[in-house]
């Protein structure tokens, strides 16, 4: 239910004014926002046309972010691609682990029945992942 001072804003979204700022809020947090925007642009459009030092030090400014993208582009490359890190120690051993568990609970050591046996054992786990108390 509205309160006695929901107001509706123009773009069709009601909001409740801040107390300290109601006397002259006109819509709501994202018209706001976006007036501000078209605010803060139509300033620095302004500035940029009647303050020549302004532009200069924008025109400047400009010139060396495209400086510095290109020269990270160049490096980014040149770089040579991560080397994939090394497992963790007891991550390999686990992993060992669960592999040979695996192959004696199947009975074969057929890599192509293993796998498919684990892809079947990693999909039940996903499935019973919601229940609390059946995994550590």
């Amino acid at each position: 239910m509205a309160s006695d001072r929901t107001r509706w804003c123009s773009c069709g979204r009601a909001y409740v004014p801040d107390r300290y700022n109601a006397h002259h809020q006109w819509g709501c947090f994202t018209c706001n926002a976006k007036r501000k925007r078209e605010r803060d642009r139509h300033r620095y459009r302004q500035r940029y046309a009647e303050d020549p030092v302004f532009r200069a030090g924008e025109k400047a400014r400009r010139v060396e972010a495209r400086r510095q993208a290109k020269a990270d582009a160049r490096a980014g490359a040149t770089a040579p691609p991560a080397a994939p890190t090394e497992p963790d120690p007891a991550v390999a051993e686990l992993r060992h682990t669960v592999t040979g568990m695996a192959a004696l609970l199947v009975g074969q050591a057929d890599p192509a029945s293993l796998g498919e046996f684990m892809q079947a054992c990693a999909q039940r786990g996903r499935r019973l992942e919601p229940v609390r108390g059946l995994s550590p």
